[in-house]
C-alpha cells in the first residue's frame, strides 16, 4: 500500500520543477489507485508520450505496489491556459467562466478488480457497463444510433445492407470519447511490455534498433482495440485521441 502523502513526497522528490500536483486516490482510500496531475516545466518539448514514460520511470517502484495508476502532465504554461477565463463571442449573452481541466474518468471503486499474472503482476479489469438511461432490448432494435449512420452500401449478391453496430451505453460512450481514457490505456501497456521481467524481455517483437523492446506490442495492443472502438468515434474525436496519445496506427490509420 502507497499512501496519497508518500507517493506525493516520491513525486516532488523524482520529478524535477513540480509547481503544481494533484494526488487523487480513486481506491476507497486503500491506496491501491491513484490519479495524479503533474505540472512541471520538465516536461517542456516532451510530447504526452515520453512524459508518461519519464514519470513511469522515474515511480516505477512506487507503481509496482498499485493496481491503477492514471498520469496528466502539463507544462506551467499549458496548465496556466487552461485555467484562463473563457472568451465570451460578442454575440452571447452567457457570462464569462473559468475553464478549468476536465475531471479525471474513473470507474467507481466497488467496480474495479483485479488479476494477477503467474509472475505476480497485477493487472486492472475495466468493466463498462449500461447507465440507467440506456435503451431496452426492444427499444434498441428499433433505434438507429446517431453514431453509427445507415450505410448504403449492399453486399455483392444481396439486396440487404450490412449490419449496424450495435448501440454503445451512454457511460461507454463518454469514456472512448475521452482522451484521458486512451491516454491512460496506453501507460497501461507500457507498464506492462517496456518494463517486462528479464525472463520475458527477450521474447518481444524484433524491431529497428532505435526502438525498445515492448514497442511494437504496444502498438499492436493499442491499435486492435482503438480499431474496435473507432466506428462509434467522429473523424474529430479520432483525431483528438491520435494526437494525445502520439498513436497514429500501425500503418499510418
Amino acid at each position: 500500500m502507497v499512501s496519497s502523502a508518500d507517493l506525493e513526497n516520491s513525486i516532488r522528490e523524482k520529478v524535477a520543477k513540480v509547481s503544481t500536483l494533484v494526488v487523487s486516490d480513486v481506491s476507497g482510500g486503500c491506496g491501491q489507485a491513484y490519479d495524479v496531475v503533474i505540472v512541471s516545466d520538465a516536461f517542456e518539448g516532451l510530447p504526452t508520450l515520453k512524459r508518461h514514460r519519464m514519470v513511469n520511470d522515474l515511480l516505477k517502484d512506487e507503481i509496482a505496489q498499485l493496481h491503477a495508476f492514471s498520469q496528466k502532465t502539463y507544462t506551467v504554461k499549458q496548465y496556466e491556459a487552461l485555467n484562463k477565463p473563457a472568451q465570451a463571442s460578442p454575440s452571447s449573452d452567457q457570462p464569462m467562466t473559468d475553464h478549468v481541466p476536465p475531471p479525471i474518468n474513473t470507474l467507481p471503486a466497488s467496480r474495479a478488480t483485479h488479476n494477477r499474472t503467474a509472475s505476480g503482476v497485477s493487472i486492472p479489469e475495466l468493466t463498462l457497463t449500461t447507465d440507467d438511461e440506456t435503451l431496452s432490448g426492444s427499444a434498441r432494435s428499433n433505434t438507429s444510433h446517431p453514431l453509427t449512420p445507415r450505410s448504403q452500401t449492399e453486399y455483392p449478391g444481396t439486396a440487404n445492407p450490412p449490419p449496424q453496430s450495435p448501440s454503445i451505453s451512454r457511460l461507454h460512450e463518454s469514456r472512448i470519447k475521452s482522451t484521458e481514457f486512451w491516454t491512460g490505456l496506453r501507460s497501461f501497456l507500457e507498464l506492462q511490455f517496456l518494463h517486462a521481467t528479464p525472463d520475458v524481455a527477450g521474447v518481444s517483437s524484433p524491431g529497428p534498433s532505435s526502438r525498445s523492446p515492448g514497442e511494437s506490442e504496444v502498438e499492436r495492443i493499442f491499435e486492435d482495440f482503438f480499431l474496435s472502438q473507432k466506428h462509434h468515434l467522429t473523424a474529430s474525436d479520432v483525431a483528438k485521441v491520435r494526437d494525445a496519445t502520439g498513436m497514429f496506427g500501425m500503418a499510418g490509420v
